[in-house]
């Protein structure tokens, strides 16, 4: 059979493409699994500092290969977040704890890092990766240096993780 509608259509097909490659499912509810575990950490760390959950925020970059992460109160440095209690956002209490997670949770992220400056082009050292929980849901935005890119999936950058 001949496609009639192949010249007309080239760039809906390209959008069309560009969709279904940024689709991904969760088959077996990680990200909503992944998603509470960050709820309730930033509440825990809300609660402890005895701010509005709405107010953390959490910033994930690497710098000379290595990843470093720091918790913010709107744009005002709280701490930095070691790489052992960077799992605790993303792990529950009795996996996180494992001696190698911190290992795995750090390779992921540089990982998730270098794939994400790839398709856009930039140096994966200039990426950050700052996540929020507002009103119960995670949010996670990409920054080249300062300049905002995009808000991401969170399945996406912890589709790695696995």
């Amino acid at each position: 059979m001949k496609r009639i509608f192949k010249k007309k259509n080239v760039a809906l097909t390209n959008k069309l493409k560009g969709a279904i490659a940024e689709i991904s499912i969760d088959v077996f509810g990680y990200e909503k699994k992944i998603s509470q575990n960050i709820i309730s950490y930033t509440e825990h760390i809300a609660t402890w500092q005895q701010i509005p959950v709405e107010r953390l925020y959490l910033r994930i970059y690497q710098e000379q290969h290595k990843v470093l992460s720091y918790l913010y109160d709107q744009d005002v440095l709280m701490k930095e977040i070691p790489t052992d209690e960077l799992a605790y956002f993303f792990l529950e209490d009795s996996i996180a704890g494992l001696p190698n997670v911190r290992n795995k949770i750090a390779y992921s992220i540089k990982k998730y890092l270098k794939e994400f400056a790839t398709a856009n082009h930039i140096c994966d050292q200039d990426v950050q990766i700052w996540l929020n929980v507002k009103q119960g849901v995670v949010t996670v935005k990409a920054f080249h240096k300062e300049k905002y890119i995009k808000e991401i999936s969170l399945l996406s950058l912890i589709k790695y993780f696995k």
